[in-house]
């Protein structure tokens, strides 16, 4: 199964000057694909809730789709809620003031 918590969302390095970098493990390319899945899932969806509903093999035929990409969607959405967190810890660690020596 496609288990979200072991997507990769990123790693440090090292670069030859001894500067630390994030280098993310997901391309703009692969993020570029999972947001027209994304869309494409959100397309399922408004489809299948149509008034009038869609006709039977039409429904199955977006069912099938609709799960084999779920699982896409839902580990792409918890992907960007670690980075989002992740975005938001590094300004909070930069925007608060070190505590000072004693």
């Amino acid at each position: 199964g496609g288990d979200a918590a072991g997507v990769g969302v990123g790693v440090k390095s090292v670069g030859v000057d001894g500067a630390v970098s994030d280098a993310s493990l997901v391309s703009p390319a692969l993020v570029a694909r999972l947001e027209e899945i994304t869309k494409r899932h959100e397309h399922l969806c408004a489809t299948l809730s149509a008034d009038p509903p869609p006709p039977p093999k039409e429904m199955r035929r977006v069912n099938k789709e609709l799960a084999r990409v779920e699982p896409v969607v839902a580990a792409y959405a918890s992907l960007r809620a670690v980075r989002d967190e992740m975005a938001s810890l590094r300004s909070m660690m930069v925007s608060s003031p070190s505590p000072s020596p004693s």
